[in-house]
């Protein structure tokens, strides 16, 4: 049987949100932050950023002319503002030659980026490097104070003068933060006093009681003191499926150097802690070290390990020495490491491990004669896996490394200890074999990015699956979520592409959930279901203007409204401008620029026989975006609505006296401005004696 537990991390998106762009090329002081206009820095963006806003980085190489600082800044429960790289491109943030110390606090001067009182802050996909030691000061890639509920994630810190930091230093609290899938390697600090004795890959340190900070799917390596350190830390710290390997080294002479040189430092501790569990450590790697695989160093507390592998460290595999507290050791490896396997207090618990406590001292570990380990229990001893490029997600990549062989007697010899196992019982070490029966594939809830009307074939991403059993085919399939049919998967390859990009509109569907079916072709075949977010992303659009048809009577006053030109912007929030652009012979016409209300300008151009038709064209302007416009073409018609007056002018006739009755005198000359119309003519007044 297999028990699966998966932990997944939720990102929850927001409508309202804004998105900010930075960009190597992006410029702080012309900027706007728009993708179009995009600021350079973080000390740019963080001065306008609000909580549940996302920061996209662009790719490409971020030459830091000034240190980052960045003090009490945050989001909130619900609404945490997103560092992130833009989908499938990589920002690299390092240090330009010419870089100018933080004028609010020197203390940042050698750190690639420094946050001080910042809570609900989510980074992910940053690679940061070159920061390495100026002077005897600290360095890091990242360093993070005082911060609580941030999660740091897919993060690349490497060849600085420490990796990150996650510390409660200032003595405000930090807690509730998660170190997700994050790389800390090539770090070393040769100017300290204590040379090479302060860079350590994540250093979680001076953390108070109650507070609890969560490392998972990372790794450490050649970093010149420790992995992981978790110095000076009363808090809870569980660590899960972490590899650290070469750590105490020089990485430029692969020769050891002054720091520690721990896989894992698991303290100190200020004080005891009591009884309570401190340190939770499971189905981790910690592979030669210069000094420890796995090192308590004063941790005052009990301390849980489930399920990892110390192997060929420099001393001790494991060194639990402090005699007082009550560990709980469980389905472990200790094997070749160059001194001994380790100590462990005799009061603590060990169960189904490679080693137990010799009972002639209480204390050294010594191999248990239950199980017979040799090289041929892993499949393979090739290390160099271990540093292999990580799956698509920032997940661990697929190794052989340490897997046990189908012929190890380590395989359901283990115990149970709340976590997934396939056979009938756990095996020992921290990966699970699994030659049984079919066993269905694995697939995982995953969160894609995508530009509204991204045309038809955009590759979204990969649906990430994995299967126990070798050599199976896996078939993909959309269950349902699909609106309008907007998407497709690649049956063979999981790959999800746009189908209908007419379907993807931000303003209409801004997230769509997939349910995704994945299915092996085992005996029986097997299929999981895993739910799959796309969230589109808004593209700034064109307003739309309408062609329209209005009717206006002649000689109507100025300030009459003729009608209004209707016209929309697909992007919320957006302001429009009307503007007159051709066809308004006379000005007979003028235009509220922000209403669009059409009215008549001058009455005296509205005459039917002269111009009865006026063809204007119309052109709206989006105000706060990128002055994207369309035109609307006018058809407005001239009508003779209200009768006018015949127009006749005074004329003057002579005629001879005495002349005969029916002689013409002469024809009375009238108009009329309307067309068609019939003129009856009679005499009002002054026909004397008729």
């Amino acid at each position: 049987m297999i028990s699966l537990t998966l932990l997944l991390a939720i990102y929850p998106y927001h409508l309202n949100a804004t998105k900010y762009y930075l960009s190597p090329g992006g410029n702080d002081n012309t900027g706007n932050g728009t993708i179009y206009s995009p600021y350079f820095s973080l000390n740019k963006v963080f001065s306008v950023v609000s909580a549940g806003d996302t920061v996209y980085l662009r790719g490409g190489i971020y030459e830091l002319t000034t240190a980052t600082y960045i003090y009490q800044k945050s989001g909130t429960i619900g609404n945490r503002i997103n560092i992130w790289a833009y989908p499938n491109e990589l920002p690299i943030i390092t240090r330009a030659t010419h870089y100018q110390k933080s004028e609010v606090d020197t203390t940042a001067e050698y750190y690639g980026l420094f946050f001080r009182g910042c809570n609900y802050i989510h980074f992910r996909g940053l690679e940061i490097t070159g920061f390495s030691q100026g002077t005897a000061d600290p360095a890091a890639g990242l360093g993070f104070y005082d911060g609580s509920h941030n999660i740091f994630e897919n993060l690349n810190i490497h060849h600085n003068g420490g990796g990150l930091v996650v510390s409660a230093w200032f003595g405000a609290e930090c807690t509730d933060n998660l170190i997700l899938n994050c790389d800390l390697h090539h770090n070393q600090d040769p100017l300290s006093p204590w040379a090479y004795g302060n860079a350590d890959g994540l250093s979680i340190s001076y953390s108070l009681a109650g507070s609890t900070t969560t490392v998972k799917g990372c790794r450490f390596w050649y970093n010149s003191d420790d992995g992981l350190d978790c110095f000076s830390n009363n808090g809870l710290v569980n660590i899960d499926s972490c590899w650290s390997w070469k750590n105490g080294y020089d990485f430029l002479t692969d020769e050891t150097c002054n720091g520690d040189g721990n896989g894992f430092k698991l303290g100190n501790t200020n004080g005891s802690t009591g009884d309570t569990i401190k340190r939770v450590v499971r189905n981790c790697i910690s592979y030669k070290n210069k000094q420890n695989g796995f090192d308590q160093n004063q941790a005052y507390c009990p301390i849980e390990v489930y399920n990892c592998i110390a192997y060929q460290n420099g001393y001790y595999g494991f060194s639990f020495y402090t005699p007082s507290y009550a560990h709980i050791i469980k389905n472990n490896i200790s094997y070749h490491n160059e001194t001994a396997i380790g100590y462990i207090s005799s009061i603590s618990t060990l169960s189904n491990n490679s080693f137990y406590i010799d009972p002639s001292t209480n204390i050294t570990l010594i191999p248990n004669p239950a199980y017979t380990l040799t090289n041929t229990d892993f499949s393979s001893l090739d290390s160099t896996q271990l540093d292999d490029t990580r799956e698509s997600e920032g997940c661990l990549p697929n190794i052989t490394f340490l897997h046990l062989s189908s012929a190890s007697d380590l395989i359901d010899a283990g115990v149970y200890v709340g976590l997934p196992y396939y056979g009938s019982a756990p095996d020992i070490g921290a990966f699970e074999y699994n030659g049984y029966t079919n066993q269905p594939p694995v697939i995982f809830n995953q969160n894609f990015q995508l530009n509204e009307n991204s045309p038809n074939g955009t590759v979204i991403g990969t649906v990430i699956v994995t299967d126990p059993d070798t050599n199976q085919i896996l078939t993909y399939s959309i269950l349902s979520g699909n609106t309008n049919n907007a998407f497709a998967i690649n049956a063979s390859t999981g790959a999800l592409t746009v189908n209908n990009s007419a379907a993807l509109n931000f303003e209409v569907t801004s997230t769509f959930t997939l349910t995704i079916k994945v299915q092996d072709n085992g005996s029986p075949a097997l299929s999981s279901q895993a739910t799959i977010t796309v969230n589109l992303l808004n593209v700034n659009e064109s307003p739309v203007a309408y062609d329209q048809t209005f009717n206006v009577y002649e000689a109507s006053a100025n300030g009459t409204v003729v009608g209004y030109v209707g016209a929309v912007d697909p992007d919320a929030g957006q302001s429009l401008n009307w503007v007159i652009q051709s066809g308004n012979t006379s000005n007979a016409f003028s235009i509220n620029s922000t209403t669009g209300a059409l009215s008549v300008n001058n009455s005296s151009a509205l005459n039917y026989l002269i111009n009865p038709v006026f063809n204007l064209i119309v052109r709206v302007t989006e105000v706060n975006g990128n002055n994207l416009f369309d035109d609307a073409s006018l058809t407005i018609n001239v009508l003779q609505g209200i009768n006018q007056a015949p127009v006749i002018l005074n004329q003057s006739f002579s005629i001879n006296e005495n002349s005969a009755n029916g002689t013409l005198v002469g024809n009375v000359v009238a108009s009329d401005p309307d067309a068609g119309q019939t003129l009856t003519y009679s005499i009002v007044s002054g026909n004397t004696g008729s």
